[in-house]
């Protein structure tokens, strides 16, 4: 492929241009009238103008002209076709395209001198380049679909995963919460049972005591009625003989006063 491309320079001279740009000049683009000749920069993949030393005339075919430029062009780096990722397969339907356009012209078709040789390779040249940043742009514009397309994917991928991940805590949360929802409710409830069982505990302490108080309350008042069946046993019994003394002190007064009356 160097040969190739060495032989397609036909004497091209490398020199150094302007901020260390390595530029080309090439003497079959020299040809023509007035000393003027054309260079091409391979830092800016444009043609630029400059001017050179005088060549003598040479005769060329277009063909071979032609071939020569799309070898020299071909050379020459351009910064849009590097982002391109099917470079290759381009490159050679452009081969085959220039070689389809590069066919032999017609007697009649063919320039009469070599300025308008120059001018009609140089607008060739441009259309091509035309075609090229046109196809260029069609494939920038696919490359940046199909960019936006992968970030737009990338976008909703990570979102997904943000989401997932969101989720994946929330239910770890509504997890952890369902746990201490569970201990509280379990907390409560022994908590409650708690609560009752010292409530039976009082209560049943309270019936206590006021069973107590009422046996005791019972025997008193058993010991109170054994008492008042004895104290009224006493006062009958009392009575009784305060009767009979009564009777017997009456009847001794009776008697009394027989024998005085009878003295």
């Amino acid at each position: 492929m160097k040969g190739k491309r060495k032989k397609g320079l036909m004497g091209a001279r490398a020199y150094s241009g302007e901020k260390g740009r390595t530029q080309y000049s090439f003497p079959f683009l020299e040809a023509g009238g007035g000393g003027g000749g054309e260079g091409l920069e391979t830092g800016t993949g444009s043609v630029e103008k400059r001017q050179v030393a005088a060549r003598p005339r040479k005769s060329i075919s277009a063909r071979k002209l032609g071939a020569n430029l799309w070898e020299v062009q071909d050379l020459l780096p351009m910064s849009w076709m590097s982002r391109n990722s099917s470079r290759p397969r381009r490159r050679e339907a452009r081969r085959e395209r220039c070689r389809n356009d590069l066919t032999p012209l017609a007697p009649e078709e063919r320039p009469q001198s070599a300025g308008s040789l120059r001018k009609h390779v140089v607008a060739a040249s441009i259309e091509h380049r035309k075609s090229n940043v046109r196809e260029n742009a069609a494939a920038f514009r696919k490359s940046m679909e199909v960019a936006s397309k992968r970030i737009i994917g990338q976008r909703i991928e990570s979102r997904v995963g943000t989401c997932k991940c969101t989720y994946s805590g929330a239910v770890k949360e509504q997890k952890t919460h369902h746990c201490e929802m569970e201990d509280l409710v379990n907390q409560i409830a022994d908590g409650k049972l708690v609560r009752k069982g010292k409530e039976h505990g009082r209560t049943m302490a309270a019936v206590q005591s006021i069973r107590e108080e009422l046996d005791d309350e019972r025997r008193l008042r058993r010991r109170s009625e054994s008492l008042h069946r004895k104290l009224g046993k006493e006062l009958y019994e009392t009575k009784t003989t305060l009767s009979k003394a009564v009777k017997d002190l009456e009847s001794e007064i009776k008697s009394r006063y027989l024998l005085e009356d009878l003295l």
